[in-house]
């Protein structure tokens, strides 16, 4: 099938020779008919296609595109949404929306020739993988207490988003889902949280709640650049009594007791402790010392809640292969070597790694410190006084954008004249482990994208004007919580 598109204006005449629909290329691929081609505006092309196959069908397809008439097809677009990517049903009328800016600085779209190849959807491994890291198969504890900051504890499930080749991919949007309403509930009594993937492509459901006994079902879905991924995870909710829990914490006092009969090897203080060293016993009632067991804990500062996903590590500590507890110190804990855990709620806790084998037991401590981006950050530009009001709401705040002109601001800077003041409204995103990106909505819509400093007092980016006429915006700028 060639496909040639004349693009004037906002539309495109797509001429199209009829092709069979079990017309195909090397390796199974079929050309699917396109039906029209569009301009849709602000660089979007739009590809409408028909894909025919039984209902119950489904298949991988891709778009590509051709700048020396049909010759090659070099151009594979990535900034893809709609009918495209795996899992697409047979059907007419599907449509791929291409942001060809985010791809390519080519002005003479009208040259393009386009062409959607399809494939059986097991032809090829999935684009996006989902990766359970945490939370599959956890005991979530649902606590009769008259103190309901500690009534319930969830295990907070994390993920991690790859690519076909098995990379992590980062900036994913990751949507969290409980299937039956009322067994669980992220912040807010919701039902769904969405995040965003950090640099490791990992992406964490905090402030997930239990609330009734039973099967807890929740899904998973990953999308990305037009392509999506879906899991699901497991998870079991159990009502625990005040007797069970006060015989559940005799239990733990008998082991810290066993633990207290041994020697006390060694006390790690100063930037040990820092770092999450602690209290290492030796062995049973006697033998020799063994070496100091600690956390390792990244990232080192402070987290921010609902955003920060921490990867605790035992290292040293001198058992022989020996099984590892943690308690986070908020109401929740897990098992292994190394787990990740991410906060719901502001303060300091301190982290209590047990390690033990047979009969022989090590302990050590960390301490973690979180908070969050609410409140008032400011910079100064040239004439301009910034301020970003933060008032976080899980990993999305919202505020005011504020601007405040000098008495000596020029025209040609302060539109509104000196000594003014303009407020928008504006929208953020903060990704793990902390990272922000604010958005003005308003006036020049301007972006700002910024690392915050491990003690959460400064953050520093860039401007990005997302309206041309206002200009580049300030590089390397830092906004300093007021």
């Amino acid at each position: 099938m060639t496909c040639r598109v004349l693009i004037a204006s906002a539309l495109c005449w797509v001429a199209v020779l009829p092709v069979s629909a079990a017309q195909t290329e090397q390796g199974g691929i079929i050309l699917a008919p396109i039906v029209r081609t569009e301009r849709a505006g602000a660089g979007v092309i739009r590809v409408v296609y028909d894909l025919r196959g039984t209902a119950d069908t489904v298949f991988t397809v891709s778009l590509e595109a051709s700048n020396d008439g049909g010759q090659t097809f070099t151009i594979r677009p990535r900034a893809t949404t709609g009918d495209v990517g795996p899992g697409v049903a047979a059907g007419s009328g599907k449509v791929i929306e291409w942001a060809s800016t985010k791809d390519v600085d080519d002005l003479q779209l009208d040259r393009y020739i386009f062409r959607v190849l399809v494939s059986p959807a097991a032809s090829e491994p999935a684009a996006l993988k989902i990766v359970v890291l945490a939370g599959q198969d956890a005991v979530n504890t649902i606590r009769k207490s008259s103190l309901p900051a500690v009534a319930r504890t969830a295990v907070t499930p994390i993920v991690e988003v790859h690519d076909r080749n098995g990379l992590p991919v980062s900036g994913a949007a990751v949507t969290f889902g409980i299937t039956d309403r009322g067994t669980a509930t992220f912040g807010n009594n919701a039902a769904t949280l969405t995040v965003t993937t950090n640099a490791d492509g990992r992406a964490a459901a905090t402030g997930l709640t239990p609330v009734t006994a039973g099967a807890l079902r929740m899904t998973v879905q990953a999308s990305y650049q037009g392509e999506q991924a879906a899991a699901t995870i497991q998870q079991v909710n159990v009502v625990q009594s005040a007797a069970t829990a006060g015989g559940n914490s005799a239990a733990a006092g008998k082991t810290r007791g066993g633990l207290s009969r041994g020697k006390i090897a060694g006390i790690v203080g100063g930037a040990g402790a820092a770092a999450g060293a602690g209290i290492a016993l030796t062995r049973g009632q006697g033998g020799g010392t063994a070496s100091a067991l600690s956390i390792r804990t990244s990232p080192t500062g402070s987290g921010i809640r609902d955003v920060t996903i921490f990867l605790f590590s035992a290292t040293g500590g001198g058992l022989s292969s020996p099984t590892y507890a943690w308690d986070f110190g908020d109401g929740t804990s897990l098992s292994g070597p190394s787990v990740m855990h991410a906060y719901t709620a502001e303060g300091t806790f301190s982290v209590t790694l047990r390690a033990s084998a047979g009969n022989d037991r090590e302990t050590s401590v960390a301490t973690v410190t979180v908070g969050s981006v609410t409140g008032t950050w400011r910079a100064v530009v040239g004439d301009i006084t910034f301020s970003l009001i933060l008032v976080q709401q899980g990993n999305a705040p919202t505020g005011t954008w504020r601007m405040d002109y000098s008495a000596t601001c020029p025209p040609t800077t302060c539109p509104l004249g000196p000594n003014s003041v303009e407020l928008y409204q504006m929208s953020a995103v903060l990704i793990d482990p902390r990272r922000i990106t604010v958005n003005q909505l308003g006036q020049c819509q301007r972006t700002f994208a910024a690392e915050i400093s491990p003690d959460l007092r400064s953050m520093s980016g860039s401007f990005v004007n997302g309206v041309a006429s206002c200009g580049a915006g300030p590089s390397n700028v830092t906004y300093v919580r007021q």
